[in-house]
């Protein structure tokens, strides 16, 4: 498990980087590495960003443009996978010998069994995950509403020279 998740997230981390390069190939300019303020223009559904979160660790936040929020997620779920695999196995031994007409065998079983910390760090992996998925979306919709404010129409009051109010309308793209 730990070996899975570590190699998605490398996967993840590279697609970002060859994003980075492939649009500084095309003569545009490159997407910042992180801040939900300074992201790429296009508007983050919260909803992938969540179901990302759920697939890869930190690959929602980085869909939302926050790859450094989602980095202390994803080592929290490697950290309770390998918690779950090193403390939270039990290793038994058994041993018996088994009588024979010239003498006898030994035999020795060695078995391994989840134990409580296996187990409580499962549920805290689960519940980690649960919190990326919530705070990744909530970092989409901010990357949305940053978005508003950058862009769309805006409406405001303001006072001219001859100390008259008006009515500001102004459209920005």
């Amino acid at each position: 498990m730990f070996k899975r998740s570590f190699l998605l997230s490398v996967f993840c981390v590279l697609l970002f980087q060859a994003g980075i390069i492939n649009a500084q190939a095309q003569g545009q300019p490159a997407a910042p590495k992180s801040g939900a303020a300074n992201t790429a223009v296009k508007p983050k559904s919260p909803g992938t960003a969540s179901f990302l979160a759920f697939l890869i660790p930190s690959a929602g936040h980085g869909y939302a443009g926050n790859w450094s929020r989602g980095v202390p997620f994803a080592l929290g779920r490697v950290g309770f996978g390998v918690l779950a695999l090193t403390a939270g196995i039990s290793e038994n031994t058994d041993t018996q010998v088994i009588p024979l007409f010239n003498g006898s065998i030994t035999v020795t079983t060695i078995t391994r069994e989840p134990n409580g910390v296996y187990y409580a760090s499962l549920v805290g992996a689960g519940a980690l995950m649960i919190w990326e998925m919530v705070d990744a979306a909530k970092t989409a919709k901010r990357h949305n509403a940053t978005l508003q404010e950058q862009n769309g129409l805006k409406l405001g009051l303001a006072s001219n020279p001859q100390g008259q109010w008006q009515l500001q309308v102004s459209y920005v793209f």
